[in-house]
Parts: C-alpha cells; sequence; structure tokens
C-alpha cells in the first residue's frame, strides 16, 4: 500500500484591524473584509466566508485562528481551509500605551 502525499505551499493574507486585535475580538470575511490565498501555483483564491479571531495579544505577539471558503475566481474552484493559525509580531502601533 502506499500514500501519495504532497505538500503544498500557499501564502494567505487578511487585514486584521487595532480594535479587533486589542478586544481579542473576531471579525466575520465578506465582500469587503477578504480573505486572499495564493495556491502553489501562483492562482489567486479569495475567501469572502469565514471569520478569524484573536486568542492572544501582548506587546510581543498576536496570535489566532481563522477558516474561510475561497474560490478560485478564473476555475470556479472551492478551497476550504481549516484549523489555520497565525503567529505575527506585533505592530508598533498597536502595541498598548502606558
Amino acid at each position: 500500500m502506499s500514500t501519495d502525499i504532497r505538500e503544498i505551499k500557499s501564502v494567505i493574507s487578511f487585514y486584521i484591524g487595532k480594535r479587533t486585535v486589542q478586544e481579542k475580538g473576531s471579525q466575520n470575511f465578506s465582500e469587503n473584509n477578504q480573505a486572499q490565498m495564493f495556491d502553489d501555483a501562483s492562482n489567486l483564491l479569495i475567501g469572502k466566508e469565514g471569520s478569524y479571531q484573536i486568542t492572544s495579544f501582548t506587546d510581543n505577539w498576536i496570535e489566532g485562528n481563522f477558516h474561510f471558503t475561497a474560490k478560485d475566481g478564473t476555475s470556479g474552484k472551492t478551497h476550504v481551509v481549516t484549523d489555520g493559525f497565525f503567529r505575527v509580531s506585533t505592530p508598533t502601533k498597536f502595541k498598548k500605551q502606558d
């Protein structure tokens, strides 16, 4: 028995607002707040359904999770992204002011 496992590389980006971070809130993706994904063939996929949630916010890191359904505008194929996790450094302007 053999299993064909292929590593899929993609880049995902979406906007996270300062208020959402500071309140450890969540946001739904929509027409005006989309997740963008470039797959390993450099195709652009747009996610308008799903959401992200901030789970941790410190002066050093912003962490959270996300999920969304993305559509390839050219082929019409749908891709489902589940159990996404991010950890990014906290921008200076997001840091708590004393």
